[in-house]
């Protein structure tokens, strides 16, 4: 994240705006909903005012809830936004809930039954999302 001066600062001194959008992601394993996702846009964009920081805020959110949410940046994003048939310009908050979050959730593989009796199948179920990142990522 030291590419994105402004945001690297304010993570290393624990912004306040930064912390109060990262707690509006509830954890455990509550569904987020459209409205949490909107109060942390709301709440990083006090601390981003008038710039575009669609990639660390989608870090941020795929840390904190990895079965939620996937990393989009630069080295995933047209492999990702190909296999998800959607333009990969001018990504915009809105556009990542609609046309990523929305779409993986529609997946059969997101909505299987949470494995049981296996604690590696469990914990990979829980990084579903995330994983995506991997799968697509292009050095």
């Amino acid at each position: 994240m030291t590419g994105a001066g402004r945001f690297w600062k304010a993570i290393n001194t624990n912004a306040e705006q930064v912390s109060a959008a990262v707690d509006s992601i509830p954890a455990g394993e509550r569904l987020v909903s459209q409205n949490d996702y909107d109060t942390f846009v709301d709440r990083f964009k006090m601390a981003f005012p008038n710039v575009n920081y669609v990639a660390p805020a989608t870090r941020l959110l795929c840390m904190k809830r990895p079965d939620m949410f996937v990393c989009l940046d630069s080295k995933n994003r047209a492999r990702l936004c190909k296999a998800l048939g959607i333009a990969e310009s001018n990504m915009s908050y809105a556009r990542y809930w609609s046309e990523v979050i929305e779409r993986v959730r529609d997946a059969v593989w997101w909505n299987a039954p949470r494995p049981s009796g296996d604690e590696e199948e469990e914990e990979i179920w829980l990084g579903r999302t995330a994983f995506l990142d991997a799968l697509y990522y292009m050095p």
